[in-house]
């Protein structure tokens, strides 16, 4: 991005004359010049900004004990927003809403109605795209509670919706939450694991299915407490090095007060399986973070054109909490037996082999 600005000392006020540049392959353009006033109080009206056919549009004054601030997004491309946050996922779709808030003394109010749609995700140029038809956030403010709520449309099954309650109040015009305040939120209904894959930081693995889901959270952010369920029925892993497949594969996480209880079950795509069970602990008593132990019976641990292997045994899976709550390293561990393994020689070989 190239910027051109003018300080005027007298007044005191920058003049923003010209951005250009290119982000994300999304050109970005000032759409006229923009004055913004040093003194006691902050002013900006009429910051325009083209990004590619879309454009967002901001005004915001702000002086001592009051805030008042609108903004309007149309058509932003969501690639853009992607790249911004670092993430490589191709994505295609667009982002249009309004968000206003307002604010003096204690007193205060505010609302956001955001919709992204369609939603288009690869996680590589030319890889397969994953599509859900539309997102609708919509949120308010009254001054004492904010409330929200997010809407997924989720291809061929039922909707995923979050909701969630917080109380925020103003302070000198601004929006204040207490560092004790209790979070009420939900999350109901069906998850396309495939159709946000995409979006994981994982590379050379995939996974696809239905991930229903009934998940509460309540109390504040330092000490939440977070149950409910969550299942996965005949979903499908793959690791796309190894060649491991998990098909059918069944989780089942049941939490409450910190605390989830893990099942897991899945096949090898042929008749090898699977099974295990555990916990997961976030609680400041746990020992371990992470604890789950498998059985694994003729099952396909290596699936290569190359390479074919099966082993039975027993699997040990620890993720320790450190002292004071520092991050330990997953360990792996138990008793295997390779049953079988086919190891194929390429008919062209290097020279040298």
């Amino acid at each position: 991005l190239a910027a051109e600005a003018v300080y005027d000392s007298a007044r005191p006020a920058i003049t923003l004359s010209s951005l250009k540049g290119v982000v994300a392959r999304t050109p970005i353009a000032l759409e006229a010049p923009v004055n913004v006033p040093l003194g006691g109080q902050l002013r900006i009206e009429g910051l325009a900004l083209a990004l590619g056919d879309g454009r967002v549009a901001l005004d915001v004054t702000q002086r001592p004990g009051a805030l008042s601030a609108t903004a309007r997004a149309q058509k932003v491309p969501l690639g853009l927003l992607i790249a911004l946050t670092g993430q490589t996922t191709e994505a295609g779709g667009t982002l249009s809403g309004d968000v206003t808030l307002a604010g003096q003394g204690r007193t205060g109010n505010g609302t956001a109605d955001i919709t992204i749609a369609p939603v288009t995700l690869s996680s590589l140029v030319g890889a397969d795209v994953s599509e859900i038809p539309e997102f609708i956030l919509d949120a308010d403010w009254d001054g004492r509670l904010v409330k929200a709520r997010l809407t997924a449309d989720m291809p061929g099954t039922e909707d995923l919706i979050a909701t969630a309650s917080l109380p925020v109040t103003a302070r000198d015009g601004m929006p204040y939450v207490a560092p004790k305040a209790r979070l009420e939120a939900r999350l109901n209904g069906t998850l396309d694991v495939g159709a946000v894959w995409p979006l994981m930081p994982v590379d050379g693995h995939l996974m696809a299915g239905l991930l229903k889901l009934d998940m509460t959270a309540q109390g504040p952010f330092a000490d939440m407490d977070i149950s409910g369920t969550a299942r996965l029925e005949g979903g499908l892993y793959e690791g796309l090095e190894t060649g491991v497949v998990l098909s059918p594969l069944n989780v089942s996480l049941e939490t409450r007060g910190g605390e989830a209880d893990v099942t897991v079950f899945a096949r090898d795509g042929t008749t090898g399986t699977l099974a295990g069970e555990g916990s997961f602990d976030l609680r400041d008593t746990a020992t371990d973070r992470l604890k789950v132990d498998m059985d694994m019976t003729s099952f396909r641990v290596q699936g290569r054109d190359d390479l074919t292997a099966l082993a039975s045994g027993d699997i040990k899976v620890r993720w320790a909490r450190g002292v004071d709550g520092a991050v330990e390293p997953l360990t792996i561990g138990g008793d295997v037996t390779v049953e079988r393994l086919e190891a194929r020689i390429p008919d062209q070989l290097a020279s040298d082999v």
